[in-house]
């Protein structure tokens, strides 16, 4: 199976965001009965069997959208499994950035080139 997507772009934000599940805590991920290791292990093989019907949901998937249907989570905050030990990403929900609450993100651009944010 090929993934097919459109080009991509790569651009710096910046912002605030509320409500984060900081998943770098160990704390966290014990309250979570999750890991390290399961956050940022290989999960292309479990989603490919999850994909054809032939296993549950990875993990991370599954957390994802439980943290989505709570309702109460605007972000999660993860290590990276690239940058090991010293980068770290953001999952933003940007259905819960809302022009009533603290929460945006927008393009960081001192040229003034591309402005864009959310909400």
């Amino acid at each position: 199976m090929t993934l097919r997507t459109p080009p991509w772009t790569v651009f710096a934000v910046e912002g605030f965001l509320e409500r984060v599940l900081d998943l770098t805590e160990p704390a966290i991920q014990a309250s979570l009965g999750t890991s390290v290791a399961e956050l940022t292990g290989d999960w292309r093989f479990s989603q490919a069997l999850y994909g054809r019907g032939e296993g549950p949901m990875p993990p991370t998937q599954l957390l994802g959208h439980l943290a989505q249907d709570s309702g109460r989570i605007g972000a999660m905050k993860y290590h990276s499994a690239k940058n090991t030990g010293r980068g770290f990403g953001f999952v933003v929900f940007s259905d819960r950035l809302s022009s009533r609450r603290s929460s945006f993100l927008e393009v960081y651009d001192p040229h003034d080139l591309i402005r864009h944010r959310l909400p």
